[in-house]
């Protein structure tokens, strides 16, 4: 049984659905393309799914340093406290770095997220960690949503401890290949709401992430 903390998943669910409305009425949607890559947030429902997968086969483990490469709006850093992780995020982009901030700094004064850290800059340099008084090589658990992950990959390799574990969130069923760094196994992520609200034609506001994968790494 997860031992969750005392922030909820619906709790975290509606917050940041709110979020992806306000977004949507300034945007007209939800994603944006921004300076270092494209954002799309990360289903908190297959996220859900997959920290349960991870923390029962004992890849991962409870009070271990999380590390969110370019966290967006900082769900998955308040999801990863939810699940007993020490959690941390970098975001480059002001907006969602605002975000963010905001989103994680009224969970923690609520008494709903214990701990967390997050810094505005590049999750490639060193001085992004600095920032949150870390060093990159201190994180057991990476997690990053494809981007630029060939470089956060040699970045792993160079300068963390044996045994990291690296984490790919993809849209797509194939792996990214590492020199040094090894794959694991993937695990399917289904929202099989999503899947019955598509197979009986009803209408998305954005196109719903049904099918998902979390590629999982480890540093050898």
């Amino acid at each position: 049984m997860i031992d969750y903390s005392c922030m909820s998943l619906s709790f975290l669910s509606k917050h940041y659905a709110e979020i992806d409305e306000l977004r949507r009425k300034k945007h007209g949607m939800i994603t944006r393309g921004t300076e270092k890559g494209l954002f799309v947030p990360t289903p908190l429902v297959h996220m859900t799914d997959a920290f349960s997968a991870l923390l029962k086969d004992r890849i991962i483990s409870k009070n271990s340093l999380f590390l969110d490469a370019g966290c967006g709006d900082g769900r998955i850093v308040a999801l990863a406290g939810m699940f007993g992780l020490k959690p941390y995020g970098i975001e480059y982009d002001d907006e969602f770095f605002s975000i963010a901030s905001d989103s994680l700094k009224s969970m923690k004064e609520n008494g709903m997220l214990k701990e967390y850290g997050l810094a505005k800059g590049d999750f490639l340099l060193e001085s992004s960690y600095r920032k949150l008084g870390k060093k990159f090589r201190e994180f057991n658990i990476v997690f990053n949503f494809i981007n630029m992950c060939n470089e956060l990959a040699e970045k792993i390799h160079i300068e963390s401890e044996k045994g990291t574990v690296f984490l790919i969130y993809d849209t797509s069923s194939v792996g990214v290949k590492f020199e040094n760094v090894s794959y694991l196994k993937t695990i399917t992520l289904r929202d099989e709401d999503a899947i019955r609200r598509y197979n009986n034609k009803e209408k998305f506001t954005d196109l719903p992430m049904m099918i998902d994968y979390l590629h999982i790494y480890v540093k050898k």
